[in-house]
């Protein structure tokens, strides 16, 4: 594999960075073929995923991410909310606390980064989330990397931790009510302004701006309309 194989890419710890480093996730099925095994799969974006050494999972800053604590299994977690993730993903020693008889899986599918840096999965498990008079069951991939537990987009949703909106609506005329100014759109700003000239400043003579020729026939007529609604004059 040379040295790049062996050491460099052995010795990444960093599943993807939060902020700035922040990632995406994409989930497709793979094939039970043997021969399908080998390739790579582009199946999940974890977005806002870092690893933490074990231990310092508590030291964590949560003031700018969503968190939640769910039921998982026979236990509680704090789980991050990722609404740009598309699989739920917990620890080996996560699943251990909350459902130690839980059974793992085996998976051919590969947590892909936009690096493209694949993780192997040590399997996947089914373990029922209840939030509130809400109980669903939910597939969590796991991993062996230390981080805290996620919830992907669709099982925020399906629990009514997140709501998209898709558009505000608002009425014309209730705002025109609300805002009568914006009615009107031109107006004079009140106060004077003095413009003086410096009688000892030598004049320049800078030439005409010039206008793209298709638009100078609009123009034209905009400054004439300007003029006669009392805008401005010559």
């Amino acid at each position: 594999m040379g040295h790049f194989g062996r050491v460099c890419r052995g010795a990444e710890k960093k599943i993807c960075g939060m902020g700035k480093d922040s990632c995406s996730s994409e989930e497709t099925d793979s094939s039970d073929d043997e021969n399908q095994q080998a390739k790579s799969l582009h199946l999940l974006h974890l977005k806002s995923l870092r690893t933490h050494e074990v231990g310092n999972e508590n030291d964590m800053p949560r003031d700018n991410e969503w968190w939640e604590t769910v039921q998982v299994g026979h236990g509680r977690l704090q789980c991050q909310l990722d609404t740009g993730a598309q699989a739920s993903v917990m620890t080996a020693k996560q699943l251990k606390s909350v459902a130690p008889n839980a059974r793992i899986t085996k998976t051919y599918k590969r947590l892909v980064l936009y690096s493209q840096h694949q993780i192997v999965p040590r399997g996947c498990t089914t373990l029922k989330v209840k939030h509130k008079e809400k109980e669903i069951k939910v597939k969590f991939f796991i991993i062996d990397k230390a981080h805290n537990p996620i919830l992907s987009g669709k099982v925020c949703k399906v629990l009514n931790l997140v709501k998209r909106i898709h558009e505000i609506d608002h009425n014309l005329k209730e705002l025109l009510i609300q805002h009568p100014d914006l009615e009107n759109a031109t107006r004079s700003i009140p106060g004077t302004y003095s413009i003086k000239i410096d009688p000892t400043v030598t004049p320049v003579v800078h030439g005409p701006r010039r206008q793209p020729a298709a638009l100078l026939p609009k123009i034209t007529s905009e400054l004439k309309e300007m003029e006669k609604r009392g805008i401005w004059q010559k």
